[in-house]
Protein backbone atom coordinates (compact mmCIF):
# COMPACT_ATOMS: atom_id res chain seq x y z
CA UNK A 1 0.00 0.00 0.00
CA UNK A 2 1.33 3.42 -0.98
CA UNK A 3 1.73 5.84 1.91
CA UNK A 4 0.08 9.29 1.79
CA UNK A 5 3.53 10.84 1.83
CA UNK A 6 4.60 8.85 -1.21
CA UNK A 7 1.42 9.78 -3.04
CA UNK A 8 1.90 13.45 -2.22
CA UNK A 9 5.58 13.43 -3.18
CA UNK A 10 4.95 11.63 -6.46
CA UNK A 11 3.34 14.75 -7.87
CA UNK A 12 6.06 17.09 -6.67
CA UNK A 13 8.44 18.66 -9.11
CA UNK A 14 11.71 16.83 -9.44
CA UNK A 15 14.67 18.52 -7.84
CA UNK A 16 17.56 19.55 -10.07
CA UNK A 17 20.01 16.70 -10.36
CA UNK A 18 23.07 18.85 -10.96
CA UNK A 19 24.19 22.44 -10.82
CA UNK A 20 25.25 24.15 -14.02
CA UNK A 21 28.97 24.93 -13.91
CA UNK A 22 30.07 28.53 -13.70
CA UNK A 23 32.36 29.30 -16.59
CA UNK A 24 35.08 31.87 -16.17
CA UNK A 25 35.91 34.24 -18.99
CA UNK A 26 39.54 34.03 -20.08
CA UNK A 27 41.41 36.03 -22.71
CA UNK A 28 43.42 34.31 -25.42
CA UNK A 29 45.24 35.38 -28.56
CA UNK A 30 43.05 35.49 -31.66
CA UNK A 31 45.75 33.39 -33.33
CA UNK A 32 44.59 30.50 -31.12
CA UNK A 33 41.00 30.78 -32.32
CA UNK A 34 39.52 28.94 -35.30
CA UNK A 35 36.38 29.52 -37.33
CA UNK A 36 33.80 26.75 -37.13
CA UNK A 37 33.27 24.74 -40.35
CA UNK A 38 29.98 23.49 -38.87
CA UNK A 39 28.65 27.03 -38.46
CA UNK A 40 24.99 27.03 -39.60
CA UNK A 41 25.61 30.34 -41.38
CA UNK A 42 27.86 28.57 -43.88
CA UNK A 43 26.73 26.72 -46.97
CA UNK A 44 26.61 22.93 -47.01
CA UNK A 45 29.72 21.12 -48.05
CA UNK A 46 32.23 23.21 -46.10
CA UNK A 47 32.68 20.80 -43.21
CA UNK A 48 36.26 20.11 -44.29
CA UNK A 49 37.10 23.59 -45.53
CA UNK A 50 40.36 25.23 -44.52
CA UNK A 51 40.38 28.34 -42.35
CA UNK A 52 41.24 30.79 -45.19
CA UNK A 53 38.28 29.49 -47.21
CA UNK A 54 35.90 29.91 -44.26
CA UNK A 55 37.18 33.43 -43.62
CA UNK A 56 36.78 34.44 -47.25
CA UNK A 57 33.25 33.07 -47.42
CA UNK A 58 32.13 34.86 -44.26
CA UNK A 59 33.60 38.11 -45.58
CA UNK A 60 31.85 37.66 -48.93
CA UNK A 61 28.44 36.43 -47.79
CA UNK A 62 27.93 38.50 -44.63
CA UNK A 63 28.30 42.19 -43.93
CA UNK A 64 31.34 42.16 -41.66
CA UNK A 65 32.61 45.70 -42.26
CA UNK A 66 30.16 47.08 -39.66
CA UNK A 67 31.70 44.80 -37.07
CA UNK A 68 35.12 45.72 -38.34
CA UNK A 69 34.36 49.42 -37.94
CA UNK A 70 33.08 48.92 -34.39
CA UNK A 71 36.10 46.82 -33.40
CA UNK A 72 38.45 49.33 -34.98
CA UNK A 73 36.81 52.24 -33.14
CA UNK A 74 35.96 50.66 -29.78
CA UNK A 75 38.08 47.55 -29.37
CA UNK A 76 36.51 44.28 -28.27
CA UNK A 77 33.69 44.41 -25.72
CA UNK A 78 34.45 42.08 -22.81
CA UNK A 79 30.68 41.70 -22.34
CA UNK A 80 30.57 39.57 -25.53
CA UNK A 81 32.88 36.59 -24.99
CA UNK A 82 33.26 34.08 -27.79
CA UNK A 83 31.97 30.60 -26.99
CA UNK A 84 34.51 27.91 -27.84
CA UNK A 85 35.21 24.19 -27.68
CA UNK A 86 38.64 22.55 -27.94
CA UNK A 87 39.90 22.37 -31.52
CA UNK A 88 41.46 19.17 -32.92
CA UNK A 89 44.86 20.87 -32.71
CA UNK A 90 46.26 21.23 -29.20
CA UNK A 91 46.18 24.66 -27.53
CA UNK A 92 43.64 25.96 -30.04
CA UNK A 93 39.95 26.70 -29.73
CA UNK A 94 37.10 26.42 -32.20
CA UNK A 95 34.53 29.20 -31.97
CA UNK A 96 30.94 27.90 -32.01
CA UNK A 97 29.36 31.27 -31.19
CA UNK A 98 30.87 34.48 -32.50
CA UNK A 99 32.28 33.49 -35.89
CA UNK A 100 31.43 36.83 -37.50
CA UNK A 101 33.25 38.68 -34.72
CA UNK A 102 36.27 36.41 -35.02
CA UNK A 103 36.30 36.80 -38.80
CA UNK A 104 36.23 40.60 -38.46
CA UNK A 105 39.12 40.48 -35.98
CA UNK A 106 41.18 38.34 -38.33
CA UNK A 107 40.45 40.58 -41.31
CA UNK A 108 41.51 43.66 -39.38
CA UNK A 109 44.80 41.93 -38.66
CA UNK A 110 45.22 40.69 -42.22
CA UNK A 111 43.01 42.34 -44.87
CA UNK A 112 44.48 39.99 -47.49
CA UNK A 113 42.18 37.30 -46.10
CA UNK A 114 39.17 39.12 -47.56
CA UNK A 115 37.90 38.55 -51.10
CA UNK A 116 39.57 40.84 -53.61
CA UNK A 117 36.48 43.01 -54.00
CA UNK A 118 36.40 43.71 -50.24
CA UNK A 119 40.13 44.01 -49.61
CA UNK A 120 40.45 47.77 -50.08
CA UNK A 121 37.81 48.48 -47.43
CA UNK A 122 39.41 46.11 -44.94
CA UNK A 123 42.79 47.65 -45.62
CA UNK A 124 41.36 51.09 -44.78
CA UNK A 125 39.77 49.81 -41.57
CA UNK A 126 42.99 48.12 -40.54
CA UNK A 127 45.18 51.16 -41.16
CA UNK A 128 42.81 53.63 -39.46
CA UNK A 129 41.79 51.59 -36.42
CA UNK A 130 42.00 53.26 -33.03
CA UNK A 131 42.32 49.94 -31.18
CA UNK A 132 44.40 46.93 -32.17
CA UNK A 133 42.82 43.78 -30.73
CA UNK A 134 45.26 40.96 -30.13
CA UNK A 135 43.29 38.99 -27.53
CA UNK A 136 39.61 38.13 -27.18
CA UNK A 137 37.52 36.87 -24.24
CA UNK A 138 36.27 33.27 -24.45
CA UNK A 139 33.99 30.92 -22.54
CA UNK A 140 35.17 27.32 -22.80
CA UNK A 141 32.84 24.33 -23.19
CA UNK A 142 34.36 20.87 -23.21
CA UNK A 143 31.94 19.42 -25.77
CA UNK A 144 29.90 20.91 -28.59
CA UNK A 145 26.82 19.12 -27.24
CA UNK A 146 27.05 21.16 -24.05
CA UNK A 147 26.60 24.40 -26.01
CA UNK A 148 23.30 23.36 -27.63
CA UNK A 149 20.98 24.91 -24.98
CA UNK A 150 22.81 28.23 -25.12
CA UNK A 151 22.88 28.37 -28.93
CA UNK A 152 19.17 27.52 -29.04
CA UNK A 153 18.45 30.36 -26.64
CA UNK A 154 20.73 32.77 -28.46
CA UNK A 155 19.49 32.21 -32.00
CA UNK A 156 16.05 30.61 -31.77
CA UNK A 157 14.11 31.46 -28.62
CA UNK A 158 15.92 33.99 -26.46
CA UNK A 159 17.57 37.16 -27.72
CA UNK A 160 14.98 39.60 -29.03
CA UNK A 161 16.04 42.43 -31.29
CA UNK A 162 14.73 45.87 -30.36
CA UNK A 163 11.85 47.13 -32.47
CA UNK A 164 12.34 50.41 -34.41
CA UNK A 165 10.60 52.50 -31.75
CA UNK A 166 12.72 50.94 -28.99
CA UNK A 167 15.88 51.64 -30.96
CA UNK A 168 14.72 55.22 -31.46
CA UNK A 169 14.05 55.65 -27.72
CA UNK A 170 17.59 54.53 -26.97
CA UNK A 171 19.00 56.93 -29.56
CA UNK A 172 16.89 59.71 -28.03
CA UNK A 173 18.25 58.94 -24.56
CA UNK A 174 21.80 59.15 -25.85
CA UNK A 175 21.12 62.46 -27.55
CA UNK A 176 19.37 64.00 -24.56
CA UNK A 177 21.35 62.54 -21.66
CA UNK A 178 24.82 62.37 -23.14
CA UNK A 179 24.66 65.34 -25.51
CA UNK A 180 25.61 63.23 -28.52
CA UNK A 181 24.89 64.37 -32.06
CA UNK A 182 23.19 62.06 -34.51
CA UNK A 183 26.25 61.91 -36.75
CA UNK A 184 28.53 60.99 -33.84
CA UNK A 185 26.06 58.35 -32.71
CA UNK A 186 25.99 56.78 -36.14
CA UNK A 187 29.76 56.36 -36.03
CA UNK A 188 29.73 55.23 -32.39
CA UNK A 189 27.03 52.62 -32.92
CA UNK A 190 28.38 51.53 -36.30
CA UNK A 191 24.87 52.07 -37.64
CA UNK A 192 24.26 50.58 -41.05
CA UNK A 193 21.95 51.88 -43.77
CA UNK A 194 18.38 50.70 -43.46
CA UNK A 195 16.50 49.83 -46.64
CA UNK A 196 13.35 51.69 -45.64
CA UNK A 197 11.65 52.24 -42.33
CA UNK A 198 9.76 54.75 -40.26
CA UNK A 199 11.38 55.20 -36.88
CA UNK A 200 9.07 56.39 -34.16
CA UNK A 201 10.56 59.04 -31.88
CA UNK A 202 9.02 60.48 -28.73
CA UNK A 203 7.42 63.85 -29.35
CA UNK A 204 10.04 65.63 -27.25
CA UNK A 205 12.67 64.66 -29.81
CA UNK A 206 11.00 66.35 -32.76
CA UNK A 207 12.45 69.74 -31.96
CA UNK A 208 15.93 68.30 -31.57
CA UNK A 209 15.63 66.51 -34.89
CA UNK A 210 14.36 69.51 -36.80
CA UNK A 211 17.07 71.69 -35.25
CA UNK A 212 19.69 69.10 -36.14
CA UNK A 213 18.42 68.71 -39.67
CA UNK A 214 18.21 72.49 -40.20
CA UNK A 215 21.87 72.89 -39.26
CA UNK A 216 23.07 70.03 -41.43
CA UNK A 217 23.38 71.14 -45.06
CA UNK A 218 21.94 70.10 -47.35
CA UNK A 219 18.78 69.81 -45.30
CA UNK A 220 17.05 66.48 -46.02
CA UNK A 221 13.38 66.18 -46.71
CA UNK A 222 11.37 65.68 -43.54
CA UNK A 223 7.90 64.21 -43.85
CA UNK A 224 5.08 65.89 -42.02
CA UNK A 225 5.37 65.57 -38.27
CA UNK A 226 2.21 64.61 -36.48
CA UNK A 227 2.63 65.98 -32.97
CA UNK A 228 0.56 63.45 -31.15
CA UNK A 229 1.87 61.19 -28.42
CA UNK A 230 4.41 59.87 -30.89
CA UNK A 231 5.55 61.33 -34.15
CA UNK A 232 6.68 59.15 -37.03
CA UNK A 233 9.74 60.62 -38.74
CA UNK A 234 11.73 59.07 -41.54
CA UNK A 235 15.14 59.58 -40.02
CA UNK A 236 16.89 56.65 -41.62
CA UNK A 237 17.92 58.87 -44.53
CA UNK A 238 19.96 61.10 -42.23
CA UNK A 239 20.87 58.94 -39.27
CA UNK A 240 21.67 55.75 -41.10
CA UNK A 241 22.97 57.00 -44.46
Amino acid sequence: MTSPEATENSGAAAKPSEVMPRREVVWVSIDQLELDPANPRLADGLENAKQPQLLEMLAREYELTELGQSLADNGYFSEEPLVVVPAPTASRWRVVEGNRRLAALKLLDDPNGAPKAHRKRWDELSKNRKHIVRDAPILVYERREDVIPYLGFRHITGVLEWKPYQKARYITQLVELASHTFHKLRARLAARPLPSANIMLPTRSCGRLVTHFSSTPPMPKIPSVFCAELCPIRIFETFFL
